[in-house]
């Protein structure tokens, strides 16, 4: 592939990661993000130590908020950012392992359309981040650059706890590269290149095995990181103590490598065809690779399909921890080689492929701009019709974690407060840590001096009883005054309690 020809592909990249930048409210995910990127560093880190993500992108993001503001649009534009460097390095990735140029150009072209990292491009989340490092530390891996390697390997497990999880194959990669390297210099000046082929040619200094560069590479990095491991035990604590993440099946597999290309995109009566389709042409990818074995194959495979075996055996024998999410690292390397797959079909066989694939990637990238906003729903609507009817002695009142943060994010300035927290834990809630160093004060409402209170109140699956009734007993002298959503699963609004009950 030419330069000119990825920077066309860079250029349609861009434009599809920019589109709709800012239509979609910062969802619970991406509110917290902001919120603790305008704390002070001291109450960042502090609000950190009890969440269950690494500090790098936080520091990075209190950086950017602090110099370029909070609107939803910028907040979300580093991703776009890493995506796009992303995007370079799997062509970098892919010119290192000597691919032809439609091989390259068919790889690198999926990855910028796909759903997938679309999505995560939009996202004011450390996975776009995430992804940068782990290619960043292969592509080094790959030319033997180990100081390198050795950046992208700390920037990635102090992004995400699975970049820990892409150790493991990253290590065998570089040492089975340099356990096929001769281990001295030949004396009479003849050995083998770099590339491998058996052939006599002038000696190339540095081209020795080196391994004690290798385990350099990985063991700083790891040393490096061990203060934070300290805080990673107790993030592992909370997961024990009942966290989100659904046990591993059969069907969590398949629905892990299938968010890997549409993420959360597909209209629900496209989604039987994209898993069919999208499993049948990941089976048949690897089927070919491992028929044809195409140059470097063995690398993009372990990056491919390693973190994802690694991730279902710690489920099983410790506790669920399969996230899809936390797999964007593998995806590239997926890309690249289903791309290798379709520009080796003939020219009649790569129009029925795409015949095929076209109206799923289709139906996938008109899902991502409609339905993506959709799903950031946070009923900003409503904020601002309180904001517009705050009088002086109102507060806003929360039953839990989900509102707070998102109010928080879009109306800092309001008086609010939280219901303490049940005993008995509620999936996802906030730390203790995290709630003190974000400065959420828990307090009973009847201790709260007020004239009127804004009950703020999602009940959901994942309420316990104990918060269910307390907040039940403080609505039921209240006025419904806005209904966010109302189905089967949940119901959430505003309340309005006015003190003297009198008027509302």
């Amino acid at each position: 592939m030419t330069q000119r020809q990825f920077l066309a592909i860079l250029f349609i990249g861009a434009i599809l990661r920019l589109i709709n930048l800012g239509a979609g409210e910062l969802w619970y995910d991406e509110a917290f993000t902001l919120v603790v990127s305008r704390l002070s560093m001291p109450n960042m880190l502090q609000a950190l130590a009890g969440d269950v993500h690494p500090p790098l992108f936080y520091v990075i993001m209190w950086v950017w908020v602090h110099l370029f503001g909070s609107a939803a649009w910028i907040v979300r534009l580093p991703s776009v950012g890493l995506s796009l460097v992303s995007l370079w390095l799997a062509w970098r990735v892919s010119v290192e392992l000597r691919w032809t140029p439609a091989a390259q150009l068919a790889g690198v072209a999926t990855m910028a359309v796909i759903p997938f990292e679309l999505h995560f491009a939009q996202e004011a989340r450390m996975y776009a981040l995430l992804q940068t490092a782990i290619l960043w530390a292969l592509w080094m891996l790959i030319r033997r650059n180990w100081l390198l390697a050795s950046v992208g390997i700390l920037a990635a497990i102090y992004t995400h706890n699975y970049g820990l999880i892409f150790l493991p194959p990253l290590f065998l990669i570089a040492m089975a590269g340099e356990l096929l390297r001769p281990a001295h210099l030949p004396p009479n000046d003849y050995g083998f290149r770099k590339s491998g082929d058996c052939v006599k040619c002038e000696w190339v200094p540095g081209d020795e095995c080196n391994f004690k560069a290798l385990f350099k590479t990985f063991i700083v990095p790891v040393l490096l990181w061990l203060p934070w491991a300290v805080v990673l035990v107790r993030q592992m604590q909370s997961v024990a103590g009942g966290y989100w993440i659904q046990p591993v099946t059969l069907g969590s597999i398949i629905y892990a490598a299938y968010m890997l290309f549409t993420g959360f995109s597909m209209p629900e009566p496209w989604q039987p065809a994209a898993v069919l389709v999208i499993i049948g042409l990941l089976v048949y990818t690897i089927w070919r690779v491992m028929q044809l074995k195409p140059r470097g194959y063995e690398i993009l495979l372990m990056v491919g399909i390693m973190p994802l075996l690694l991730a279902v055996a710690a489920s099983i024998v410790w506790k669920p921890v399969l996230l899809f999410r936390g797999l964007i690292a593998s995806a590239p390397t997926l890309y690249l080689l289903i791309g290798w797959s379709i520009s080796r079909l003939s020219f009649y066989r790569r129009i029925y492929a795409w015949f095929i694939i076209g109206p799923v990637l289709a139906a996938g990238l008109v899902g991502h701009y409609t339905l993506a906003p959709e799903l950031k729903h946070l009923t900003l609507v409503t904020i601002k019709d309180v904001q517009n009817d705050f009088k002086p002695g109102d507060i806003v009142y929360h039953v839990n974690d989900g509102s707070m943060i998102g109010w928080l994010a879009y109306a800092p300035s309001l008086p609010q407060y939280q219901m303490p927290a049940c005993e008995e834990i509620t999936l996802g809630q906030l730390s203790e840590l995290t709630r003190h160093g974000i400065g959420i004060q828990e307090v009973e409402l009847s201790e709260l001096e007020f004239t009127r209170a804004w009950i703020v109140w999602g009940d959901g699956p994942t309420s316990s009883q104990c918060e269910h009734d307390k907040a039940q007993a403080i609505v039921s002298n209240a006025m419904l005054s806005h209904l966010s959503r109302s189905d089967e699963y949940v119901k959430s609004g505003v309340w309005l309690y006015v003190r003297d009950q009198t008027s509302y």
